[in-house]
């Protein structure tokens, strides 16, 4: 069982760069595979921890991780002995990192069904930030999903803006004309579509949003004689015709208006902004994607700023990260971030008092030390001390 140390330091510590906590599975951590013999766990151990005693004293980002999985390696060693260098040890790890495991996929297919469950899908996206942020597989994953009931799905392609300079005044006209989407103005008799990629009628696929459908339209309202609401929908097809010579996207456009019209909708409650789609006519299974989408669009831009206070503490900016905690809304993410500032400055403090009683006994070396390490959370905390 030869030991990797490159493999074993892009495996783990690097994931684990920014973190102020380790994962509780501990195979991984000490790059123990089974089965094995007594003698090859022993190997391990030694051959691991010279590699956190290497790393632990240079200046490298490696160092913070590789210090805290030697205070952890201490503690466990204080409770268990010599029992860790045997085979048996860490079978019964694997067995509780299973059982625990199968503890965690339960709590979040609980999760996941409360807040997904009515709606029925979650994105891959999603999915995957849950599994990055708990520390698991995809295979543990998708039982997570299976177990809530729920389909995963990959995110709706959104587009950042309408592609049209003058979407505004389309918009207006469109409320003028009576007609809500650009796909009820070039298509007012299609019951059903499809908006996720190219869009597309279902009971007539050789439909498009497309020049020829602007030109068919405007044949058609000519036939109708003149009035407001036709003076209107021809503004707004005269408008996409423009567009489209310009190289507009249609689908995009109507995409984007689908968006904007139900987002608000979206990020109270999902489901409803689905209902509201399906009412104007999208597919029920793009409707609940694009729904959901949104919805967890807005939560992630939430949970970004609440990641943003992570990052300043690993950088050592632990004042600014205590000012971006109270700049969160009220909710459960600032609780948590604020909880991550306090347990930092209380680990700050801790390490700046070790290093005064170190240098009160004239260990000038372990002083600096444990300085160096408050300044990995705090620089302006290590400067002044």
């Amino acid at each position: 069982m030869t030991f990797d140390e490159a493999a074993y330091q892009s495996s783990f510590l690097k994931k684990h760069r920014s973190a102020n906590t380790l994962p509780a599975d501990l195979l991984p951590r000490y790059a123990i595979s089974l089965p094995c013999t007594d003698a090859e766990a022993a190997a391990r151990l030694q051959a691991v921890r010279a590699l956190w005693n290497k790393l632990a004293g240079q200046a490298t980002t490696l160092a913070k991780p590789a210090r805290m999985c030697l205070a952890e390696d201490e503690r466990l060693q204080a409770a268990h002995g010599a029992a860790m260098a045997t085979a048996a040890f860490w079978q019964k790890q694997q067995a509780a990192g299973k059982q625990a495991a199968q503890s965690v996929v339960g709590q979040v297919a609980d999760d996941l069904k409360q807040s997904h469950g009515t709606i029925g899908v979650v994105t891959s996206s999603l999915v995957e930030r849950y599994a990055t942020q708990l520390g698991l597989d995809g295979a543990t994953m998708a039982s997570a999903v299976t177990q809530a009931g729920l389909t995963q799905v990959a995110p709706a392609d959104l587009p950042d803006d309408p592609g049209l300079a003058d979407y505004r005044r389309l918009v207006e006209r469109l409320a003028e004309g009576g007609v809500p989407t650009v796909t009820a103005l070039l298509h007012p008799t299609v019951g059903e579509y499809g908006v996720l990629g190219r869009w597309s009628a279902a009971g007539d696929p050789k439909l498009r949003l497309d020049a020829v459908a602007i030109t068919q339209r405007l044949a058609e309202l000519d036939k109708l004689g003149k009035s407001k609401t036709g003076v209107a929908q021809r503004d707004a097809l005269s408008m996409l015709n423009r567009a489209v010579k310009d190289g507009a996207d249609l689908d995009r456009l109507a995409l984007y208006q689908l968006a904007e019209v139900v987002g608000p909708t979206a990020v109270l409650a999902p489901l409803t902004a689905a209902r509201q789609l399906a009412a104007l006519g999208v597919a029920r299974k793009d409707a609940a994607v694009l729904a959901v989408t949104l919805a967890e669009r807005s939560q992630e831009s939430a949970g970004g700023n609440a990641a943003k206070v992570t990052r300043l503490i690993a950088s050592g900016q632990l004042r600014e990260a205590r000012v971006a905690a109270r700049e969160l809304p009220e909710g459960d993410l600032r609780a948590a971030a604020e909880k991550e500032v306090e347990q930092a400055t209380a680990r700050v403090q801790e390490l700046l008092d070790a290093a005064r009683r170190a240098a009160a006994s004239r260990d000038e070396a372990t002083a600096v030390r444990l300085i160096g390490q408050a300044g990995e959370l705090s620089r302006e905390d290590a400067d002044e001390a």
